[in-house]
Order: C-alpha cells, then structure tokens, then sequence
C-alpha cells in the first residue's frame, strides 16, 4: 500500500498522513525508485552510494553529538521538554502546512500525535494547534506573501488557527510574528527567525466553552510572567546580571545554562488539555473598526532581487491560483490618509479596492483588535550573507506614508473577519497604526470567533 509512484516519488513527503509516521518512527529504511537504500534514525542518516558518515562500527561511539541535520523527520532525539521552547513546532507547523489532505475533516487528526507531545512542553497545553500560554502571540500566523491558502469549509475546525485552514504544495505558512517574539528568552537565531525583537501586550481576554463548564479563560499568561517574577523570581529561579551593560537575566536550576529575559512557566509533569471538551469557537469582547483597502504593498527590489531565494517549483503558484494568493494591501481611513497593513486574497483586495465611494461605511473592511505590538523602527530589515544571504523583513516598515517618528513602531494586530449568522470567521491578518486606530470611531463587541 506504501508503493511510491514512479510518475511522482516525492507523494510520501506530500501526503499529511506520512507526517507524523516518519516523525515518530525510531528508524526508517528507505528504498527509493531507483533502488538506492537510506538509512534514518535520530542520530544519523546513511546513504548507500556515500561514505559519509563511515559505517564503521564504532563511529557513532567516536562521533555522540553527531546529528542528523533534518531534524523534522526524525523522532525528539533533540527535543526540549524542559522550558516552553516553540521553535521545534514553528518548523513542525510550516512542514505540516505544506501537506495534502484527502478530507478537510481530518485537519487535526494528522496532527494530533504531535500535539500531544507538544503539551508537555507548554503550561496550559494546546488549544487547536496554538499554545495558550502564548496565545495572543501565536494568533498571529499569516499565509505567506504570493501564496494560497483557503477555509476547510464544514470541517468544523476554527478559522482563527491554522488547522482551519487548507495548505499543500502551493500555500506555505508565514510565521514571523511567533518566531520574533520569544521575548523570554535571550535568543538571538536570525538565520531561522527566531529572536525577540517584537514586544506582544494583551489586549483581550479569551475563553473557550465546553458543554459541561461553559466559558472558561484560556491561560494565555506569559504577559503575566513578564511583569509579575521580574522583581521577585519564584522559587527556583535565580537572576544574574550580563557581563556587559546593565541588563539581568534569570536561570533556572532545570533548564541547564539557558538564558531568561524573565521567568517563564514552566512546564508540569501530566499536564495535558483535551480539545474534544471545548468547541472551536473562541469567546471575547473586542474593539472594532473600518478600514478602506488602498495600494498594494509589493516587496521592496532588495527583497525581490539581493536577497530572493527562489523557492522549490513545487511551491510556485500557478496561474490559475493567483487570485486566491495573499498580497499585502494599505489601510486607509475616511480622508484617504495611511494606516496599516491587511494580507488577504487578491481576489478580496480587488473586491474592496473596486467598491464604488457611496456604498456604505458598514460594507467596508471590518476589523478587530486582537493584540498591540512594537518593534524599534531601526530594527528591520535584517539582512545577512549567511547561506547567499536573506532579508527579513516587516513589509510595512519602508512605507513612505508610515509616520516614522520616535524610537519605536506601535500597532494594533487586527484580524479582517466576515459573519456568518452570529459567529464571525478570520479572512485575514493585519496591523494598524497605533494612533491611526485609536482616532477611529470604535466600538467595543461580544465576538464568537469560528
């Protein structure tokens, strides 16, 4: 039943239902259609037509800290279950996105086994493929820049998480904010994203309901471990000062020689959550507000050219998909004046950007606030020459209509949201200027989020 096509050999890495059968084999022997044999374990990977590494008895006993450099596929041999680390599910979540699912309805069972793994790291568990300890942070993944993607419609799964949503070989998953903002850490990993450039502030309270216990929060609290242990660590954890500057950090007596900006929950042995008890509906009161689209926002040449790297054909949209690939569009107000940022479907751009000036306010972008967010003005874009070099970037930050004043760049994260009947579902993500939403005429709603 597991024969690869010859017309096809890459469908195993394609299929969702591979995903977590190669992640949770111990050893995988591979035989590929031009029957060259492979090797695979948590260490090591041995290739038959290579010598490299030896196959010599005693190498692995020589060589204890080799690993195989895709991880992705190879158990938890590396894993960290000792602090809430998210960067193993970033890549996890983006290789996953990139499978094929024959039913919609199975968006969470292809994934379940890792979610479950994946509680044991994260106070709090998992609530439909985010963590609610970093809740608000992890609400903010988006599809990637000329990419597709669209709803599992009638799967019954929520349109505000990424298992709502259909990937394959031509979407892939942006996840910028929830690599940049491991503010608890002193991580600095530019090459794969991850740093602590972006502060996240709650501004909503979520809960989820299940039959049997109504409402209940989600535990959404590292912004309480942020500003609660700073001044009084708790128990275990001990603060030290950097050998240059007057910054501190903290250390925990578990976690080894890891580096904290601040205490963090750490994770509880059998802590477990169960998303069969809640529906996939979030509960919470939220500001809304209306936008008009403006200009398209198109990546500056410097990304396009200087720091492109192409990606795999496979990956390429075609033509026929291009109007449901995202692209990023202005915001702007009543006066025509700059306000953020929205990342939706071309055909939903063109949609908005082509309605006539007297259809009414009320039939325009509505959106909702969902968290605050700041970045220092100078800390983007990155650039390096690592690997033929990369340009991170906030596609916003150059625009010339952005007020670029003081130390610091302050939005709101908004998510553009549609209703059906009385429950609202995401169409998309995007940021608007602090004051630029705040001068809005906003009105504060009870949201069920689908």
């Amino acid at each position: 039943d597991n024969t690869i096509p010859s017309n096809d050999p890459r469908v195993w890495e394609k299929r969702a239902w591979t995903f977590q059968e190669g992640l949770f084999s111990r050893r995988t022997l591979i035989f590929d259609i031009f029957g060259i044999v492979g090797w695979k374990c948590p260490k090591v990977f041995w290739h038959e037509t290579e010598e490299c590494p030896s196959e010599a008895l005693d190498w692995m006993a020589r060589y204890p800290t080799q690993k195989v450099g895709d991880w992705r596929y190879f158990g938890f041999s590396t894993f960290n279950f000792k602090w809430p680390d998210m960067r193993r599910w970033c890549e996890l979540v983006e290789e996953y996105f990139l499978r094929e699912l024959s039913f919609d309805t199975d968006g969470l069972n292809a994934i379940a086994g890792l979610i479950t793994v994946m509680e044991s790291t994260s106070p709090g568990g998992f609530f439909y493929g985010l963590p609610e300890l970093f809740f608000d942070a992890f609400l903010l993944w988006d599809v990637m820049e000329n990419y597709v993607a669209e709803r599992r419609e009638g799967a019954k799964l929520p349109s505000w998480s990424f298992l709502g949503w259909k990937g394959g070989q031509a979407a892939r998953l942006d996840l910028f904010w929830w690599r940049f903002s491991m503010d608890h850490t002193l991580l600095d990993d530019p090459w794969n994203g991850f740093r602590s450039d972006c502060e996240i502030e709650p501004i909503v309270g979520w809960h989820k309901e299940s039959d049997s216990l109504g409402l209940v929060p989600v535990t959404n609290q590292f912004h309480i471990c942020r500003s609660r242990w700073v001044d009084e660590p708790p128990l275990g954890w001990t603060k030290h000062d950097l050998e240059k500057g007057d910054q501190s950090y903290y250390r925990h007596e578990s976690t080894d020689d890891w580096k904290f900006r601040y205490p963090i929950a750490l994770p509880q042995v059998g802590a477990r959550s169960s998303n069969d008890k809640f529906s996939q509906c979030l509960h919470f009161k939220a500001q809304r507000g209306r936008l008009d689209i403006g200009n398209s926002i198109l990546a500056s040449p410097e990304d396009e050219q200087e720091y492109h790297i192409p990606h795999p054909d496979e990956h390429q949209v075609s033509e026929s998909d291009s109007d449901r690939s995202f692209i990023n569009a202005s915001l702007i107000n009543d006066t025509g004046r700059w306000a953020g940022i929205i990342r939706l479907p071309r055909k939903d751009v063109n949609e908005f950007a082509t309605l006539p000036d007297d259809v009414p306010k009320k039939l325009r972008l509505e959106l909702i606030a969902v968290a605050r967010g700041k970045v220092r003005n100078d800390a983007f874009p990155k650039v390096s020459d690592i690997w033929g070099g990369f340009r991170l970037n906030i596609p916003e930050i150059d625009c010339e209509e952005r007020a670029k004043e003081g130390q610091f760049y302050e939005f709101y994260f908004v998510l553009c949201i549609q209703w059906e009947g009385d429950i609202a579902y995401r169409r998309g993500l995007g940021r608007v200027e602090r004051k630029a939403w705040e001068r809005l005429s906003l009105e504060e709603i009870d949201v069920i989020l689908g």
